[in-house]
C-alpha cells in the first residue's frame, strides 16, 4: 500500500457535469474515490461545531457514518444508493457496507499508526483506504485520492446545531 497520497478536490457547483468528470476520474487504476458525493469537510466542520474541543477518534467515524454521504454505502435498500458508475459491469450498483467492519478497519488502522486522534487528511485518507479495502479495490497502484465535494450549496443551517 501507498503510504502517501497526493489529494485532489473536486469542488464544483450543481448541474456542472461534476458526476461525468468524478466517472472519468473513477475509471483511472490511480485514482481512489467513493462513487459519489462525499460531504468530507461539511460533515467534519458541523462535527467541530457540534462537539468543540471533542478528540475521540471512533465518536468522529460515528458522527460521519450517521450523518455524511457514507451513511448511504451501508443500506442497499436506499434508493440513493444508486451510483454514478461509467462502466457497464457497476452501473447501478448498489454498495452496501457492512458499517461495523467499515468502521473496525478504520479504528484498527488509527490503532496500528499510533494516532491519538486524526487530522482532517488523514481521516480523509482512512475512510477511502477502508473503502478500498471492504471493496477488495487493490491499492498497490493507488497514487491519488479524489474527493469530490459540491460547494456553493449551505450543507446546513446554524440554527440547526
Amino acid at each position: 500500500m501507498n503510504a502517501e497520497y497526493n489529494l485532489i478536490l473536486l469542488s464544483p457547483l450543481g448541474r456542472s457535469g461534476s458526476h461525468f468528470i468524478h466517472g472519468l476520474f473513477d475509471s483511472k487504476q490511480e485514482i481512489l474515490c467513493f462513487p459519489c458525493l462525499f460531504n468530507f469537510y461539511a460533515t467534519w466542520t458541523k462535527y467541530d461545531i457540534i462537539n468543540p474541543g471533542r478528540k475521540n477518534a471512533a465518536e468522529l467515524i460515528d458522527y460521519f457514518l450517521k450523518n455524511s454521504y457514507l451513511k448511504i454505502f451501508f443500506n442497499k435498500n436506499d434508493a440513493n444508493a444508486l451510483f454514478s458508475f461509467l462502466d457497464d459491469e457497476n452501473h447501478g450498483r448498489k454498495v452496501g457496507i457492512d458499517v461495523k467492519a467499515y468502521r473496525n478497519l478504520i479504528l484498527d488502522e488509527i490503532s496500528k499508526k499510533g494516532i491519538e486522534f486524526p487530522n482532517r487528511k488523514q481521516m480523509l485518507i482512512l475512510f477511502h483506504t477502508a473503502y478500498a479495502r471492504i471493496m477488495d479495490i487493490p491499492l498497490e497502484n493507488k497514487k491519488i485520492i479524489l474527493l469530490n465535494e459540491h460547494v456553493g450549496i449551505p450543507y446546513f443551517d446554524l440554527n440547526e446545531v
